[in-house]
């Protein structure tokens, strides 16, 4: 038997929790019953940084401060995590006891952007091909014959593997379904729920036999027939390779599917663990709810845009001291067409009349596509003005903002990051000098498109660099101080609202009509 004992983690006191066999197990609780803490957990049977990605620590005094462990035990043998003061994850031990649940294996597929990844620029590479188990999946999920003939496309940039991990998913690989011209239409045109489950099941199309798949809140984007067939798709998977594949849902119709599901109940901390639980029970358990969904879902383009807004967000909260208790989930999508796109998707598929959507672009999209309308670029143009109230511009492009704190804000960015971490010795180097007067200078006349072209494509060249820029001096500071990217991201961010608050930043203005609405 393996079992996973986790102590004093997060708002755990006492859980335990034994691995299932090989096959499909559904997890259900209510929020805050522990699921997202276990599947850390089990994750790191794989992952050595899951618990740095989990459980993310603080230097800042009081925040995320906790000292718990997580036991793994195997028949004869058990090695003990526990978290030190500095943060750091470490066992009592060395052994292989992660060995030995020998999963070759572990894919855990998390709620975050990359469940909604979209191949932003597809330049097809090579030979189409079809994926007749990809094709045949999503004909039994839809119940419907329109993959029949879906191809798969090798696309963009076949050399190295840069980038973070939403980029390099499926990075080299776009679908297409034909029509009758001979002409394509590309997943650029899919549905919201067809491009979350594309994702989803490529994930786990060439997982070894053996494996381990965590999938948290499986129902996302599907109608309640798609998910009871996602779950059959998955059991048949599952025996096919020797899968085991874990599941954690607040999905009723899921649920009332099963025979039986795993519920976590969680009492002052201590989580009962009911391994053979019917449904009603576990229907009831989590208050009969088709969905969790939270109060506000913001979509930005990217993930240097996705932490910008969480630090405008904390400044917000910490001036107005109303909105605490939101649940906001902030996704990035792509680029600014990609995200509009979704926005009107998304509103026909998972989000209810009380979870209000919103946009944050770029401020590039405001400055250099908005105001052209004559020079293309239209149908955008007009679903923005069809949209505009839900639609807002953040107040810098975000690379552009990070790249001139680096360079001129540089001893008061370091003195600030130094107290913050308690850590002396920090630096970086700026290895490119970057031309700030001319990008925010007036905007020419642009009489023609050929004049328009080359001056935004100029701007655009400019915005690459100081993204290129900004992610080595993110990655060394990152190394400096033991933390992860998004991590320094925000905390960059974060000094940058302070220092640009009466300079173009204003908080409540900015986020004010979204989140008092």
């Amino acid at each position: 038997m393996k079992k996973i004992v986790i102590d004093n983690v997060r708002n755990i006191v006492h859980l335990e929790f034994i691995m299932p066999e090989p096959g499909v197990s559904i997890i259900t609780g209510k929020n805050g019953s522990g699921k997202t803490s276990l599947f850390t957990c089990i994750n790191r049977i794989y992952d050595r940084n899951a618990f740095r990605k989990g459980f993310p620590a603080s230097n800042v005094a009081g925040l995320d401060i906790f000292s718990g462990s997580v036991t793994y035990y195997n028949d004869i043998d058990n090695v003990e995590y526990t978290k030190r003061r500095n943060g750091e994850w470490r066992p009592n031990k060395k052994n292989d006891v992660l060995r030995s649940f020998n999963y070759p294996l572990v894919i855990n597929i998390t709620t975050n952007s990359q469940r909604i990844f979209l191949q932003d620029e597809i330049i097809p590479r090579g030979q189409r091909r079809s994926d007749p188990w990809m094709n045949d999946s999503l004909n039994t999920i839809f119940s419907t014959r329109k993959f029949s003939n879906m191809v798969r496309i090798t696309t963009g940039n076949l050399r190295g593997n840069r980038g973070n991990a939403a980029e390099n998913r499926r990075r080299n690989t776009a679908y297409a379904i034909p029509l009758r011209d001979g002409n394509f239409y590309t997943e650029r045109n899919f549905s919201f729920g067809e491009i979350v489950l594309i994702n989803l099941l490529y994930d786990i199309q060439n997982a070894p036999n053996g494996s381990l798949i965590l999938i948290d809140e499986v129902e996302l984007a599907l109608h309640p027939s798609a998910q009871v067939n996602l779950v059959s798709c998955l059991r048949e998977l599952a025996n096919q390779k020797d899968l085991t594949i874990i599941i954690s849902t607040h999905s009723a119709s899921i649920i009332r599917s099963e025979s039986h599901v795993i519920l976590l109940e969680q009492q002052n901390g201590h989580v009962e663990v009911l391994y053979k639980c019917p449904p009603a029970k576990s229907i009831g358990a989590i208050g009969m709810r088709e969905d969790t969904m939270p109060d506000k879902i913001i979509l930005v383009e990217d993930s240097m845009a996705k932490c910008m807004f969480r630090a405008l967000l904390s400044k917000f909260n910490a001036l107005e001291q109303t909105n605490q208790y939101l649940d906001i989930r902030i996704l990035a999508i792509g680029d600014y067409k990609n995200v509009l796109n979704f926005y009107l998707e998304a509103k026909n598929y998972i989000f209810y009349r009380y979870t209000q959507l919103a946009i944050y672009l770029d401020k590039d999209v405001e400055t250099d596509v908005i105001p052209y309308p004559q020079y293309g670029n239209n149908e955008f143009i007009q679903s923005y003005a069809q949209n505009r109230p839900k639609i807002k511009f953040l107040p810098y492009t975000p690379e552009v903002l990070l790249m001139h704190t680096f360079t001129n804000l540089k001893t008061d960015l370091l003195r600030y990051l130094r107290q913050r971490f308690n850590c002396q010795p920090l630096n970086y180097d700026v290895t490119e000098e970057l031309d700030f007067a001319r990008y925010n200078a007036q905007f020419p006349q642009l009489d023609s498109l050929p004049a328009y072209n080359v001056f935004i494509q100029d701007r655009a060249s400019f915005r690459r660099k100081c993204k290129g820029q900004s992610e080595i001096i993110v990655t060394s500071l990152s190394d400096q101080l033991n933390e992860s990217p998004n991590k320094i991201y925000e905390y960059v961010f974060c000094f940058v609202i302070d220092n640009y608050e009466n300079q173009g930043i204003n908080v409540r203005a900015l986020l004010g009509p979204i989140m008092h609405n």
